[in-house]
């Protein structure tokens, strides 16, 4: 839920309604294409997008050739920013990213576009997100038989030193692959790490001012994945651009981050905001899909917005009701929220109850606000899929 109010008074000397960016989304999702659109209008920021024929849907591979030369075409006299899905740009969307399809050479020519582009508009802010490639690939009825056998493996071969029992699990479910498969699935994640690798490089050399490098779904401390984490850490270590370039769990509410952050920055306001939890285990809850908890979660994506922890003077709270919250902590947390909100308060709200999949748990939250006549009072409400598609979208709404 969007609540569309004005931020001009409290931001600098641009008005939002005067920003205009050219937004690349992430696929043709309502929550990657639309929702950032929803976001930007809030404050009355327009967004220029490529025509939705062009765009990934689902296993469908986008256009990215008719994009390369959307990019190229662009009337740039008037915008204050570009904003690019890497995996829209490279490979033609999220789900073709995790697909071996598009070679190596081709997914670090397409990301130099970006370069291109910053030398040809040199005074034009570039802000780039991408992904490191999830536990497993996207489930199909084609790839529904190996998943599990292909996530079990990942998991294993992730070890840091692996041992007999390991060795010969890996023997086990390896067995269960099919070829074709495995390979696929181990060369898109190759290739995935070095074009991020490549990106990396373009915030060094100046082609990004921005760039967020976010972990799909790996609901797991170990895998794959953990290896392709710690290569592109160090990469950003020594390259020095930590100030520049950062990690964080997360795939489909970026769109919405890096959109909002462009907005952030073309009109000189970031936000102070304090995080309310609804216990206190709340922060440390790791979400099924993630592989850090809650609170990390939250501290990555308010990093990206370059928003500033301040407990006294916030230009607005983030309320976060996680799970399984003991009984005497959800019903302070609720009167304090509603009295919060009966009095105008700006509050954004994430509701994670979801993680544990019971329904009624899931309705508490609205319900309860409804009841007591402040549903609508909000900034945002936020509530779907994992806790980095959540927050994220209430911060940046």
């Amino acid at each position: 839920m969007f609540a569309c109010i004005s931020l001009a008074p409290a931001l600098g000397a641009v008005a939002p309604s005067s920003v205009r960016i050219a937004f690349v989304p992430m696929d043709d999702r309502p929550a990657t294409e639309q929702f950032p659109q929803a976001t930007a209008a809030i404050c009355g920021a327009q967004l220029v997008v490529p025509p939705h024929e062009l765009l990934g849907h689902f296993t469908e591979a986008g256009d990215t050739g008719a994009l390369g030369r959307w990019l190229a075409d662009l009337d740039t006299t008037s915008l204050s920013a570009l904003v690019v899905s890497a995996d829209m740009l490279a490979y033609g969307g999220l789900v073709a990213s995790r697909t071996a399809a598009t070679p190596l050479e081709d997914a670090r020519e397409r990301v130099q576009e970006l370069a291109r582009f910053h030398d040809a508009h040199p005074a034009l802010p570039i802000y780039v997100f991408g992904t490191i490639m999830r536990l497993t690939p996207t489930e199909t009825p084609k790839s529904e038989a190996y998943l599990e056998p292909l996530a079990a493996y990942a998991r294993a071969a992730g070890a840091v030193l692996p041992g007999a029992d390991q060795i010969a699990e890996l023997a086990r479910v390896r067995a269960q692959i099919p070829d074709a498969a495995f390979w696929d699935y181990i060369g898109a994640r190759a290739r995935d790490v070095e074009t991020d690798e490549s990106l990396i490089t373009l915030a060094e050399q100046g082609s990004l001012r921005w760039l967020a490098i976010t972990q799909d779904d790996a609901g797991y401390p170990d895998g794959l994945q953990i290896d392709d984490q710690r290569r592109l850490g160090a990469a950003i270590e020594q390259l020095g651009v930590r100030d520049r370039v950062l990690m964080s769990a997360g795939a489909d509410e970026m769109g919405m981050i890096a959109v909002t952050r462009a907005i952030e920055d073309a009109t000189g306001w970031h936000p102070r905001v304090r995080v309310v939890y609804s216990g206190p285990r709340a922060p440390s809850i790791t979400d099924p899909l993630k592989d850090v908890p809650v609170g990390r979660t939250i501290e990555n994506l308010a990093r990206a917005l370059a928003a500033q922890g301040d407990a006294d003077k916030p230009d607005f709270s983030l309320y976060v009701l996680a799970p399984s919250t003991p009984p005497d902590n959800r019903g302070a947390f609720f009167r304090l929220l509603t009295t919060q909100l009966a009095a105008d308060a700006p509050i954004a709200v994430a509701d994670l109850t979801f993680i544990d999949d019971d329904l009624s748990e899931e309705r508490l939250a609205f319900e309860t606000l409804r009841a007591r006549g402040v549903a609508t009072r909000p900034l945002a409400f936020a509530s779907w899929n994992t806790t980095a598609n959540s927050a994220g979208t209430a911060l940046a709404a």
